[in-house]
Order: structure tokens, then C-alpha cells, then sequence
């Protein structure tokens, strides 16, 4: 394709307003990068604070740093569910 002369790259996927979509509009790859992203925020959470701290401080962290990044755009996570924002 082009567009003013310019050749159009095909990707797979691309990113828009930091959910990642593909060429069928299926959103594995972006549930995938956001379990991989939330994963490795609690395991620098999980090394940074040792095991004796109490369960509220790493709840506290947990829902500072880790859960931020799962709750965002849920309507890709569950399309037909009706949210209040």
C-alpha cells in the first residue's frame, strides 16, 4: 500500500494507546505482554522487600505496582461486560 508516495510497512502488530492489537484483531499478544509486565513488577517486588514483611505492606505494593497494570483497558479483557468508570 501506499500513502502520499510512501511505502506502507505491514506489522503484525501494533500498539495504540498501549494495547497491543494484530492483524485479527485477537488479543493474546497483549494479554500476554501484560501477565509477562505484571509478573516481573512482583517479582521485583517479591525481591525487594524479603519475606519479613508483613501482608499488608506487600498487599500495599502488590495494588500499587502490579495491579494498575491488569486493571487497565479492562474492556479488552472482557469486551461485553459493562464497566463504570
Amino acid at each position: 500500500y501506499y500513502l502520499d508516495g510512501l511505502i506502507l510497512e505491514f506489522v503484525d502488530t501494533f500498539k495504540d494507546l498501549g494495547v497491543i492489537f494484530d492483524q485479527k484483531l485477537c488479543f493474546t499478544t497483549h494479554f500476554k505482554h501484560i501477565v509477562s509486565q505484571s509478573r516481573r513488577v512482583c517479582g521485583m517486588i517479591k525481591r525487594s522487600i524479603g519475606f519479613n514483611v508483613s501482608t499488608n505492606v506487600k498487599l500495599l505494593l502488590f495494588k500499587a505496582l502490579a495491579r494498575p497494570i491488569l486493571e487497565y483497558s479492562p474492556q479488552v479483557w472482557s469486551p461485553h461486560s459493562k464497566w463504570k468508570f
